[in-house]
């Protein structure tokens, strides 16, 4: 679990990402600019880590954070009125929204889609590799059995999505 923590410490929203969306970018441009810089560049920026590990809801938080204030165009010191709340803003936009989505819903469906393509790619070298390592049977789904402590960080965040799945 180590290597997640330092994967997503990496990706901090710290420092670069927060310089990158300087204040003037916030007054110069429009509502709908910042939301496609939003789109564009803030989700953009953790989207491999989103696909190989189960992101901590404190650094999801912190993206978010980051999106809202963006693109409500909150400095430093002043905040400006949030229009409307952020679970409107990132419903799909034929419910009304954005369509910026939540940050963990995006993770879960990253790492949902390894699953997927662990059923789907039966001889695929990376499912065999996988198989071979915990020494499941090629025709069954690993993801189905039970995670321990000595499984990688990855095989532990896909396997934690069992309960979300069903």
């Amino acid at each position: 679990m180590k290597d997640a923590i330092d994967g997503w410490s990496k990706c901090e929203v710290k420092g670069s990402k927060e310089a990158c969306l300087a204040p003037w970018k916030r007054r110069v441009l429009s509502k709908g600019g910042r939301l496609v810089l939003i789109k564009a560049v803030i989700l953009s920026i953790p989207t491999y880590y989103l696909s190989v590990f189960k992101i901590s809801v404190g650094i999801a938080n912190r993206i978010e954070r980051i999106q809202r204030s963006f693109l409500w165009g909150d400095g430093v010191i002043k905040r400006k009125l949030h229009a409307v709340g952020w679970s409107e803003v990132c419903k799909r936009k034929g419910k009304g929204g954005l369509g910026i989505g939540r940050i963990l819903d995006k993770n879960k469906v990253m790492l949902a889609n390894w699953i997927w393509r662990f059923g789907k790619e039966d001889k695929a070298l990376w499912r065999r590799v996988i198989c071979s390592k915990y020494g499941m049977e090629e025709e069954s789904l690993c993801w189905q059995r039970q995670m321990s402590n000595n499984d990688s960080c990855f095989v532990r965040s896909v396997g934690s999505l069992r309960k979300d799945l069903g």
